[in-house]
């Protein structure tokens, strides 16, 4: 199912098949050598799921976009996290008993400040793939 990006959440989704089959296989790659191994894997904004089909379950995703929550929701082994991830990935990812690997084609207007997020928890996130729009 195609989404309709929203210019005024940043959108902008990542359309081109190979490309975000390549990011997944190299992000699961660089995740699989880490140790321990962090079981758990969050894509923040996986807007239409270019990187999030190519991903194993159970996956956590973190979305803003009140039409594509809904859409996550519906999937099979897929958690949301609901809201604003500048507010809401760093205590989420705190709050976490094993480490978590972060893969995200980040939404431009946020970008910064999710990074921002991303380095304060860093010692929890062993491995982080990003895309910048």
């Amino acid at each position: 199912m195609k989404g309709r990006r929203q210019r005024a959440l940043g959108q902008n989704f990542l359309v081109a098949e190979d490309i975000a089959r390549r990011i997944a296989e190299v992000f699961l790659a660089i995740r699989g050598t880490e140790e321990p191994t962090p079981t758990q894997i969050l894509e923040i904004g996986p807007g239409d799921g270019a990187l999030t089909r190519h991903l194993p379950r159970p996956l956590t995703l973190a979305e803003f976009d009140p039409d594509l929550i809904t859409r996550w929701k519906s999937e099979t082994g897929v958690t949301v996290i609901a809201g604003d991830a500048v507010q809401t990935v760093g205590p989420w990812i705190q709050a976490q008993d094993t480490q978590v690997a972060v893969i995200s084609n980040l939404p431009y207007n946020a970008s910064t400040a999710i990074l921002a997020h991303l380095v304060e928890v860093s010692t929890k996130v062993p491995c982080m793939v990003l895309m910048f729009q």
